[in-house]
């Protein structure tokens, strides 16, 4: 049992007797909740000596509380309990408390106008009839906050709650929950930061004619669960504002959304969305009235199933979509870009586009009006459809009636087709055509008409295939223009004429402006396609006159402006999106006030002939971009061309974009914006000889954007600048492109490539945080702005950083270079292999690099800074030498963990190093880092250093040293180790020279190193003595081919290297008939010296018998073999084979005869040479064999009785190279085969003895000589 206690329902097992609710006034002013002395039972009576209230008392503030102006009551306990709260003071005393205490009310609560509220905490409004029975409805409680501020969130919650609002709630700082009951707005205005009731509770809400404003940004701001809500929304609105917490400088109010989540059939009335990205979320199925998205809400989306009555997308919210799938009855689009997106499809009644703007999906619509530019894509359904601009079908659709404008120019998907059930109107005028093509040049778009034929006249079209319905095609346009691969049309009254203008200022597509002749009476239609259009003197009647374009589009062939100093006309546009269309020449007046100030595209148009159009300017600037798109067009400069290139602008102006055919500058220069090709169709781009300037200050910061895809590209001798920071040049796809000088001028420039290999002559990058991306090839990279960088991967011949903190490699970049000079700090970053790199300022080398030689020069106490863990690998030359002016200070990049620098097979010799933690390895290698050098205190000691000097290192000049006589010497003051801006004066000068200095006479020489950014200066001497070189004497014959001619060299001695005109080494030269004339030089290899000589030798020919005698023989039995020992004065041939005497043995032709035992035929053979005793004489000789004589023979009978006669059957045989032979009995069976002729038969058969038998024998074999080959078969006879 419980005794003043307070049963809040649902308790079992106790007894709760209730405590006795009171009615209690607050008293005495100034004071806290929780003091008994400011409550009391009866009003006005003070003090009071009541406890605080609980949930079940009712509670007053009146004028008797003795709450003056100023006065506050202060809420100090975490709950501040009470069933009803009543506030009538007429003072503007004030209810205070901090954030982290809460007002629990059990009833209603009323505020009074006068009074003040600045409690920061949450209010919770609680139920007393938690557990009615059932069937029973409570009475509501009134609540009134009499528009004070709610700091803090407000909770409604409590089961069988009801609450009525009964004034505004405006201003309510945080979050309105509403968990559970009944809340009834009342049609008052509620603000808040947050309105949820995402729980799954029973509850009523009704709005009734309520305004409900949610102000939450970047989430739902507005979260309504339809599961066990009855919803009410009577005629209310939901307004989402997005503005809150805060709103950075700029920021505009943004994604403040509107969810409703398990909606079954939930209906709102009026949804107003007014913040950008904000979203209008349908998770199940809602029904709207309104749904208005105001003039900030751009980039808003509704999702999810439903239904609209009226959807408005006012103006300035711009790119909002209608997604997921809804019935609209109208759609309003007032802003740009908006779109109707089905996911999958809408139904939509009737839907305006007042500015540009697409519908998306497999929609349903009854009427669909652009009145501006639109779009219509995928799979749609549209019984009418009229566009008031230019248009774009995409996907293929269905339309009942399809209307297009005069005046604009319509594009259908290439490959796709657009079924027209009803009326296709096509109907331009002549003053007003229309023109209908596929989007891309070259490929068809699809119409299928399913009635008799379209109506159409004065319409220019190109790519479009009419598909016969019903025999309905060819489809005739009249007036119309054939542009080019159409089928199933026939086009009647082409017009080809001249056009001039007449008559002075007017509008283009006024027809009393054109005449067919110059000075002529006026025409009746305008120019189009075919028609040549000239401006000359006939034309213009005062200076200044204008040609003004008032319509969206115009075309004709060629352009030509004629007029001369006498008028300067002016030819504008009064629209924006004006373009017009050239298919051929255009020549502009150097005596034009302006050009054209929209777009300008060359087409082609095939006449039956190829001609080039040709652009002449004469120093106009054009106003737009230039566009060249024609398959087969051919466009040549004539002159240099200028785009306007103004001032930042959201578009590009001034670009010049090749999208089909071939552009060609003729070494014209270029000045334009931006430079795009981004596409893949077949094109040609050849710019040599130019000067391109790009200056793009557009938002979008392209530059140059070229797709070398299908992409001819000659830029050979050309030079492309960049003038404007932050520009991109992109060259992507493709195999290869080479263009020769870049040149990028402004800060954060970036030259990229992708997706191909790009070859550069030279390119410069000038400015600040610039940089060359991608795979590509380059001769020379100047990095000549501050901290710009070569990224990815590279084949580079020289680098040159000119921009402090440069980088050449980041991250994981590969670059091949090689020759790299740092003349400012800068990185070494990546895994790339350089073949020379010097630096004069600091520098950092990270990641993995691997040089040839690397330098590194001290200048002022430069430091060097080696990423920790990571090793740097030199091939070659590792030169890190301070001097006795500046240390070299070597660097890990974390005192604690060692870089190293790798270097095999070399001495590496250092001087006054401050060494950090850099530690150096390598195989077969030491690394002195000199005497004087250090180690870093502030760092880890690293390992691999000799802290002493290579032996033979000499800072400075060295003592002496010596030169060979007749030569020069260069001394080198490389050991000073200067940095590149140290001064040498030499031999006492007072001009400095560089660090060598050449000599020609023997003598002690000075010097004097001043170093830069100090005064530092050093000084050496050094004794230089001469050499001097051998005496030579080639000893001058004369000579047999073949002979050695020495060499007499004085002082004699080891140590000499020989290099004779023939390409041999040593010390003589053989003698050849090509020896005219002989060279020779002689080094000392001790000093270096050398002397050299030549002579003019006479050799004689020496006679060549090796190449006349025959080559070692076998001879059959028999045979005889001619030898001829050559041409030769006289001959002697000798032979040691016994058996046989040469007969003529001083011939220069003998016969050879051969011999079982080899025998060998020599002869020497002289040249006779006057004053030579014995001649010019060689020998040669040739081996003869012979081949024994062949032969084979088998017994006929053989007796193995063991008597040692005949006991085996044996093979007589010489000279067999094979055999086969085989032994049969009388019934054929084998009994003796083998191929080897040393292998007889015993008569025995598996062990057996055979008995007195004749046996039949079968013969094969061959002979070593070749003879022919012998088969035979015969009988034998065993004998016992």
């Amino acid at each position: 049992t419980i005794d003043n206690g307070i049963d809040l329902g649902n308790n079992e097992g106790v007894i709760i007797n209730d405590i006795t609710p009171r009615v209690l006034y607050w008293v005495g002013g100034t004071g806290n909740w929780s003091e008994t002395e400011h409550w009391s039972t009866v009003e006005g009576q003070t003090p009071g000596t009541e406890c605080p209230p609980n949930i079940r008392d009712d509670i007053f503030f009146s004028d008797q509380s003795g709450l003056g102006d100023g006065n506050k009551v202060t809420i100090d306990v975490k709950y501040a309990c009470s069933n009803d709260q009543t506030w009538s003071l007429t003072s503007s005393a004030a209810l205070e408390g901090s954030d982290t205490n809460n007002i629990r009310i059990w009833g209603s609560m009323e505020y009074s106008a006068d009074m003040e509220s600045v409690f920061g905490g949450n209010y919770y409004f609680e139920s007393e009839h938690d557990f009615l029975p059932d069937g029973e409805t409570p009475d509501p409680e009134m609540i009134n906050f009499a528009g004070k501020e709610v700091f803090k969130q407000c909770h409604f919650y409590g089961n069988e709650g009801a609450w009525t609002l009964l004034g505004d709630v405006t201003n309510m700082i945080d979050t309105l929950f509403f968990t559970m009951g009944n809340l009834n707005t009342n049609g008052q205005t509620v603000t808040s930061f947050n309105f949820f009731s995402g729980d799954t509770l029973n509850r009523i809400l009704s709005l009734g004619t309520s305004l409900v404003e949610v102000h939450q940004k970047k989430a739902d701001a507005w979260t309504l669960c339809d599961l066990n809500l009855d919803f009410f929304c009577g005629t209310s609105t939901i307004r989402s504002m997005a503005d809150k917490p805060f709103l950075a400088p700029g920021e505009m109010p943004n994604e403040g959304h509107v969810r409703s989540t398990y909606a079954e059939d939930l209906t709102y009335w009026n949804i107003e969305i007014n913040g950008e990205r904000s979203i209008l979320k349908s998770e199940g199925l809602c029904h709207y009235n309104l749904v208005d998205f105001l003039q900030i809400a751009k980039e808003g989306e509704i999702i999810g199933p439903g239904s609209i009555n009226i959807l408005t997308f006012h103006e300035g919210a711009d790119f909002c979509v209608l997604k997921g799938t809804y019935d609209v009855n109208l759609v309003n689009a007032f802003a740009l870009d908006d779109g109707i997106e089905g996911e999958p499809t809408h139904n939509v009644v009737e839907a305006h586009f007042f500015q540009r703007g697409y519908v998306k999906g497999y929609n349903w619509f009854g009427q669909l009006f652009f009145h501006d530019e639109g779009d219509i894509l995928l799979e749609n359904t549209i019984d009418y459809a009229i566009y008031e601009h230019d248009g774009y079908i995409h996907g293929e659709n269905t339309f009942g009636t399809l209307i297009f404008t005069p005046s604009y120019k319509y594009f259908l998907e290439h490959g796709k087709t657009q079924t027209i059930t009803g009326l296709f109107d096509v109907n331009g005028t002549c003053l007003e055509p229309i023109w209908v093509k596929s989007d891309l040049i070259g490929s068809q778009a699809n119409i299928e008409i399913q009635y008799s034929g379209p109506s159409i006249d004065y319409t220019s079209i190109r790519d479009i295939n009419a598909i016969d319905y019903n025999g309905n095609t060819p489809y005739t346009a009249y007036h119309s223009i054939d542009l080019g691969n159409n089928t199933n049309w026939n086009f009647e009254d082409q017009p080809t004429e001249t056009l001039y203008w007449i008559g002075g200022q007017g509008n283009w597509g006024d027809p009393l402006h054109w005449s067919l002749e110059s000075g002529g009476p006026p025409f009746n239609c305008i120019p189009r396609e075919l028609n040549n259009v000239v401006f000359d003197d006939n034309s213009f009647q005062t200076v200044g006159d204008s040609v003004l374009v008032e319509l969206p589009n115009i075309s004709c062939k060629d352009m030509l402006w004629y007029n001369s100093e006498a008028f300067s006309p002016i030819f504008h546009s009064e629209l924006d999106s004006t373009d017009i269309y050239i298919y051929g020449d255009l020549y502009l007046s150097p005596y034009m006030g302006s050009a054209f100030n929209n777009p300008i595209h060359f087409e082609y148009l095939n006449t039956g002939s190829k001609e080039e159009s040709k652009i002449t300017s004469n120093g106009i600037e054009l106003q737009h971009n230039i566009i060249f798109n024609g398959i087969g067009g051919e466009w040549r400069l004539m002159d240099n061309l200028q785009l306007i290139t103004q001032e930042t602008t959201p578009d590009t102006i001034g670009a010049i974009v090749l999208e089909n055919g071939k552009f060609v500058s003729d070494g014209h220069q270029i000045m334009c914006s931006s430079l795009w090709s981004d596409f893949d169709n077949e094109r040609d781009l050849d710019i040599n000889g130019s000067e391109v300037f790009i200056n793009i200050k557009a938002d979008e910061k392209k530059g140059w954007m070229v797709d070398a895809s299908n992409l001819l590209l000659d830029a050979e001798n050309s030079t492309i600048t960049v003038s404007e920071g932050g520009i991109t040049m992109i060259n992507k796809n493709g195999e290869y492109l080479k263009f020769n000088d870049i040149i990028l001028n402004g800060t954060n420039d970036i030259l990229q490539n992708s997706n191909n290999i790009t070859e550069y002559n030279i390119v410069e990058i000038n400015e600040g945080g610039g940089s060359v991306n991608g795979n590509y090839i380059a001769d020379t990279i100047y990095l000549n702005g501050a901290g710009s960088g070569m990224l990815n991967t590279s084949q580079t011949n020289v680098v040159i950083v000119n921009g402090a903190w440069s980088y050449v490699g980041y991250g994981d970049s590969h670059h091949q270079i090689k020759r790299c000079f740092a003349n400012e700090k800068a990185y070494i970053y990546g895994i790339n292999e350089i073949e020379y790199c010097i630096f004069q300022l600091d520098g950092k080398f990270l990641g993995e690099n691997i040089f040839d030689t690397l330098v590194l020069l001290p200048a002022f106490s430069n430091t060097f800074t080696f990423e920790a863990q990571k090793t740097q690998t030199v091939l070659d030359v590792l030169q890190m030498r301070g001097n006795n002016c500046y240390p070299l200070n070597i660097k890990s990049s974390s005192p604690s963990k060692s870089a190293l620098i790798k270097v095999d097979n070399r001495i590496v010799h250092c001087y006054r190093l401050n060494l950090g933690n850099v530690s150096v390895t390598g195989e077969n290698s030491e690394f002195y880092a000199g005497i004087t050098s250090v180690y870093d205190e502030e760092q880890a000691t690293p390992t691999g250093w000799i802290m002493e000097s290579e032996q033979g290192y000499v800072f400075g000049l060295a003592d002496e040293a010596s030169f060979c006589e007749g030569e020069e010497y260069v001394i080198s003051a490389t050991n000073f180790n200067g940095d590149q801006n140290a001064l040498y004066y030499w031999d006492y000068s007072s001009l400095p020279g560089n660090k060598y200095y050449t000599v020609s006479s023997p003598g002690t020489y000075h010097v004097r190193v001043e170093y830069s950014l100090s005064d530092c200066v050093l000084e050496g001497d050094i004794v230089v003595t001469v050499d001097y070189p051998p005496d030579l004497n080639i000893v001058p014959g004369p000579y047999c081919e073949g002979d050695k001619i020495p060499v007499e060299v004085s002082p004699p001695g080891e140590f000499y290297l020989y290099e004779w005109s023939d390409g041999t080494y040593g010390s003589y030269a053989t003698a050849s008939p090509d020896h005219e004339e002989l060279s020779l030089i002689v080094t000392n290899t001790t000093s270096g010296c050398d002397s050299d000589t030549e002579l003019s030798l006479v050799v004689h020919e020496t006679p060549k018998p090796e190449d006349y005698i025959a080559d070692d023989v076998i001879l059959h039995f028999g045979e005889t073999l001619d030898l001829d020992a050559g041409p030769g004065d006289t001959y002697l041939w000798q032979t040691d084979n016994t058996s046989y005497t040469i007969p003529n043995p001083n011939e220069q032709y003998i016969t050879g005869f051969g011999s079982v035992d080899t025998a060998t035929y020599t002869v020497l053979v002289t040249n006779l040479v006057a004053g030579f005793t014995d001649g010019c004489t060689a020998e040669a000789e040739v081996k003869i064999a012979m081949y024994e004589r062949p032969g084979i023979g088998i017994p006929t009978a053989f007796s193995p009785n063991g008597d040692a006669i005949n006991d085996k059957l044996e093979i007589k045989h010489q000279a067999i190279s094979q055999l086969n032979f085989v032994v049969y009995d009388r019934y054929g069976k084998i009994v003796f085969e083998t191929n080897d002729p040393e292998i007889s038969w015993d008569g025995n058969i598996s062990g057996h003895r055979q008995n007195k038998e004749v046996y039949t024998y079968y013969l094969k074999a061959s002979f070593i000589d070749g003879a022919d080959e012998i088969e035979q078969t015969g009988n034998i006879t065993l004998l016992r």
